[in-house]
């Protein structure tokens, strides 16, 4: 593939996959996809200059004996092609991830965050972006960090994670929700916290390690960036219409 850029493409965290219609499940679900990344905003300016490392954490469910017709046993998934891998960070350090849900399936709808089975001292989240597109700077605050966050299919969302100032492994996992009326929040990792659920929907680990590398990122920021022209500019719509698709 070859992508041309235009000079006024918006920056963002984007994704690409084949669209070769009739096998474009086929392709992605063994492999063929990726993240896009365009950087140089607003956003990319305010991590650099606090040093803040980007990551891109992208999810696959990897399955090379799907086919067209009838599907077969759900297989793992992966995270950045490596099966439950480690993300270390240092004691109050705060990073930006880029989550990229490379996935066609209705099915792989997740609700994603932080589950200890002791709930003590996890990570906390604020989402800052969404398929590429930074939120408005009223919609953040650091006193409201994310608890847990919707990703459907090819959703892309830019998180600032904090790490705990105590040592230790967390678990980040994905709770399947399937097809459901977008207004409704579901509470999986409510009755997860409240049942002690053995970690089998785990996608990586988050190890808070000593720091080796001084100085290293603690600032979350206290706001984000104004809007670029284009987003800040527009009108608030006056009403919402409520889209649900389903198979049957």
């Amino acid at each position: 593939y070859a992508f041309t850029i235009p000079d006024n493409q918006s920056t963002g965290t984007h994704w690409y996959h084949p669209h070769k219609h009739g096998s474009v499940a086929v392709q992605v679900l063994n492999g063929m996809a990726g993240a896009f990344l365009i950087t140089g905003g607003p956003l990319d300016s305010l991590t650099n200059r606090l040093g803040m490392k980007d990551l891109v954490v992208a999810v696959q469910q990897i399955d090379t004996m799907v086919n067209l017709v009838a599907g077969n046993a759900i297989k793992p998934n992966l995270v950045n092609g490596q099966y439950r891998p480690t993300i270390r960070m240092y004691p109050g350090e705060v990073q930006r991830w880029r989550l990229v849900n490379e996935n066609v399936k209705p099915t792989k709808q997740f609700e994603v965050g932080f589950v200890d089975v002791a709930n003590v001292g996890e990570p906390t989240m604020y989402d800052v972006a969404r398929d590429g597109v930074q939120y408005d700077p009223a919609n953040y605050s650091i006193s409201q960090p994310d608890t847990t966050l919707l990703t459907a299919p090819g959703n892309r969302l830019d998180v600032f994670v904090k790490a705990p100032q105590t040592l230790g492994r967390h678990l980040f996992r994905a709770i399947p929700v399937g097809n459901q009326d977008p207004r409704v929040l579901p509470r999986t990792f409510a009755r997860l916290r409240a049942a002690q659920v053995a970690p089998a929907d785990t996608l990586f680990y988050v190890e808070v390690v000593p720091a080796t590398t001084t100085p290293y990122n603690t600032t979350l920021p206290s706001t984000l960036p104004a809007l670029p022209g284009f987003l800040a500019n527009l009108t608030p719509a006056n009403d919402t219409v409520v889209v649900v698709f389903t198979d049957s």
